[in-house]
């Protein structure tokens, strides 16, 4: 067990503690005073300077607190990103060719099921492509 004495200047300590974090942040108008009287305007002036010059993206990349994204806005933000990043590229021809021969070949998929059937099955029912015999609109 501590004695009575070590308690109370603990106590007493952080009651001081308390209030000196009880005081209002400096003013532009203090925090300025000390500069000067310190001999660090200078100093302050140069790293003024090189803040200025920080690229405008890197300040806009911190979100201001409170409004920082969640995760799943973060994996959006990426996902975006990424599929911007990818539709910059150029296509490769290799794979315009694959594709331009496969649409080729539903095309004439699609127009052997008209001949055959008389109309599409694999495209929705609309006025133009219905089983023949139905009525349009349906009921």
């Amino acid at each position: 067990m501590m004695p009575p004495s070590d308690s109370s200047e603990e106590e007493e300590s952080g009651e001081e503690e308390e209030s000196e974090d009880d005081d209002p942040p400096p003013t532009s108008k203090e925090m300025a005073e000390f500069i000067k009287a310190k001999g660090l305007a200078d100093e302050f002036m140069k790293w003024l300077k090189k803040k200025r010059q920080e690229p405008k993206e890197e300040k806009a990349a911190k979100p201001m607190p409170g409004y920082e994204m969640s995760r799943k806005e973060r994996e959006a933000a990426k996902k975006q990103q990424e599929e911007e990043e990818e539709s910059d590229e150029e296509v490769d021809p290799a794979v315009m060719a694959k594709l331009e021969i496969v649409r080729k070949r539903r095309e004439a998929q699609a127009a052997a099921r008209v001949a055959k059937d008389g109309w599409d099955r694999m495209k929705p029912i609309s006025e133009d492509n219905r089983p023949p015999g139905s009525t349009w609109p349906p009921e």
